[in-house]
């Protein structure tokens, strides 16, 4: 979602919803742990232009991740995933 903040100089905020993603743990030996989103999970970008151009993303909020078979369990929690978006 795409929300203009300010008129002038025009800024903007950038949310891309990372909640239908998913987490895989590489296990030698095992099967894979595939976890999910507990909560909200969503990347935050301030933009002075939209498109972004090599703008950085943070994490709204540390995010929980649960097996799915056991969704009151929290199995892991990603605290910072900083990302560049859009450039090259």
């Amino acid at each position: 979602m795409l929300t203009q903040t300010q008129q002038f100089p025009p800024r903007y905020e950038h949310r891309l919803d990372l909640s239908i993603c998913t987490l895989t743990i590489e296990r030698p030996g095992n099967d894979p742990l595939v976890l999910t989103p507990k909560g909200e999970a969503a990347l935050i970008g301030r933009l002075t232009q939209f498109p972004p151009r090599g703008d950085l993303y943070q994490l709204k909020a540390p995010v929980e991740f649960v097996d799915p078979a056991k969704p009151d369990d929290i199995a892991a929690v990603l605290q910072k995933f900083p990302a560049k978006v859009g450039g090259l």
